[in-house]
This record gives structure tokens, sequence and C-alpha cells, in this order.
């Protein structure tokens, strides 16, 4: 009968202990300290850690680890991103500080809205959630644009889809914060300085996603999910 629950698995840990122990009996060459010294890592390796994962990118990492990370290397990679912690965002202004500096303010938020929606076409069918630009999608915005190496390709792309990469990203986070947390387009006529009012902030979606595609070898510390859930905390104060 298999051992189950802490009993079975203190037995299961005593009897491998045992196993190794006699490993120099059969093989002298062995010493009695490394072998128990590769038994304790080997046990730390597999046992649970819990996860203390920084909560406006938790659900990235998690993408991360169920897609990239093997059993063996499990608990040192919760390690890793348990001490991780993205740098504050940055692409933000007082929301009384920002005003629009162009007369076709309609035509410049078509603009936005269908750069998003571009987007969409583009995620569909990887990312069923972006159909309905719901709140949760942009954790799988940013695990797609972190697997498929946004960032570290961009230059390698045509001139053409390049130049879309950032005006698509910001426009879906902006469309997120207009229709999830009631915010308000603000019009630029340069790109990285339109913003979406959300109560007491102006957030600058086109500007974080200029960030996170000119940063590939730091691509946690601009993901759109953190801009997103402090929006959403903040919204609420």
């Amino acid at each position: 009968m298999p051992w189950k629950g802490v009993a079975g698995e203190e037995r299961v840990e005593e009897r491998g202990w045992a196993y190794r122990r006699r490993q120099p009996e059969v093989r002298p060459e062995l010493r009695l300290e490394d072998v128990e010294h590769s038994l304790a890592e080997c046990s730390l390796t597999f046992r649970p850690l819990d996860k203390d994962f920084d909560p406006d990118i938790a659900g990235v990492i998690e993408l991360i680890l169920q897609r990239s990370t093997g059993l063996s290397t499990l608990r040192q990679e919760i390690e890793r991103y348990n001490r991780f912690r993205p740098p504050p965002v940055s692409e933000w202004l007082p929301a009384q500080e920002v005003h629009s500096d162009v007369e076709a303010r309609t035509r410049k938020i078509a603009f936005y809205e269908t750069m998003a929606e571009d987007l969409i076409a583009v995620l569909h069918t990887q990312i069923d959630s972006v159909l309905g630009e719901k709140p949760e999608s942009i954790i799988a915005v940013d695990d797609y644009v972190l697997r498929e190496r946004w960032a570290e390709f961009s230059e390698y792309m045509p001139t053409d889809q390049r130049a879309r990469l950032v005006p698509m990203l910001g426009g879906y986070l902006g469309e997120l914060l207009v229709k999830h947390l009631d915010g308000r387009w603000v019009p630029r006529s340069s790109l990285l300085e339109a913003a979406v009012v959300v109560g007491p902030c102006a957030w600058l979606p086109f500007l974080r996603a200029h960030h996170l595609i000119q940063s590939p070898n730091a691509p946690l510390d601009f993901t759109l999910s953190q801009r997103f859930h402090q929006a959403v905390r903040l919204a609420s104060v």
C-alpha cells in the first residue's frame, strides 16, 4: 500500500536517507558526507515552497512557470521570483496636468481604438479573452509578448510590423482602462504622451508599451499587467 499524507512522505524520505547511507558500503569511493549532502539538496529541490510573488505580476509569473519550468528547477525559480519586485510604475502624471493638444480629438481616439482592435485581430486565436477585452486578458497578452520575445526580436521585424507594436499594445491597455475603470482618453499629437485619465491619475499606456518593447533584457520590469493592476487599486482610492 502506498504511503499517504505527511507521515508517508516522512517514511519515504527516511528510507531514502537509509539507502544513501548504505552507498559507501557498496561504492567505497563515495564519502558519507558527500552522499548526505547530495540527498539533502535533492530533497530540498522537490520540497514545496510558498509563493510570494509581487501581486501586480503574479499572474504573468504563474504562466511563465507553467510553460517553461521543469520540476527539477521549479523551487529555484519560485525562490527567484519571490525575491523579484518590478520598478514602480513611472508612466503617469497627475490628472490635472494633462490636456489635449489636438483639434481632431475624436479621430485620434478612433485611431487608438483601431490599434486595440488590431491587437485583438493578431492575438484572438491564441488568447480567447482578448475578444471581449476582459481585464484578465492583459496577463495573457503580457505572457504572449514575453513568450514570442517581441522586445528581443522587434529590430528584426519588417518596418511596418515593428511600427505597430507600441500603438497596438498601448491602445489595448488604454481601452481596458477606459472600459473597465471608466477612463477617459486625452489625445495628444505625440503618441507617447496620449493618456487615459482614471480618477486622480493620467496613465500613459503608449509610453508603457514603448518601455516594454525597448527592454528585452528586463521583460518583467514594464509589464502591462503591473500598470493595469496599479490603476485598478488607485481608481478605488
